[in-house]
């Protein structure tokens, strides 16, 4: 049986315990041929197969994804719209979704454990001093 793959233009990319890999995707995964990255972000198991999608769960529709992380099986995945930057926490289990307003723009790097999270920003480019 042909398997067509997690996609293209994939953002980001991370698995969680249970062997899920999770993606995020960027203009040509979003608006491109493959059905299951049209969402934006997306679930899979080691054999390529979909396994879970947010379904119209998110506030607004992604453009594309700038980090991700895991703890146990949940994911947290941070990706940006038109309307600003995201953070949202999906637990496979339930397929439970919360989504929160970025406070880090152009987020780069998440760490989480229990209740806490660190979102990292690099300064890409910095103008050189003379």
């Amino acid at each position: 049986m042909y398997s067509p793959g997690i996609g293209d233009d994939i953002d980001y990319i991370v698995t969680d315990r249970e062997g899920g890999i999770w993606t995020s995707y960027g203009d040509e995964g979003i608006y491109g041929d493959h059905p299951e990255t049209s969402a934006g972000l997306a679930r899979w198991h080691t054999d390529a197969s979909h396994t879970w999608n947010p379904r119209g769960r998110l506030p607004v529709r992604p453009l594309g994804g700038s980090a991700g992380a895991t703890e146990e099986a949940v994911a947290w995945l941070a990706w940006y719209s038109h309307e600003g930057a995201f953070l949202s926490r999906i637990d496979p289990a339930t397929g439970d979704i919360s989504s929160y307003r970025n406070p880090l723009k152009d987020t780069d790097g998440i760490a989480v454990r229990g209740t806490r999270m660190l979102l990292t920003h690099r300064f890409h480019n910095p103008p050189a001093s003379s």
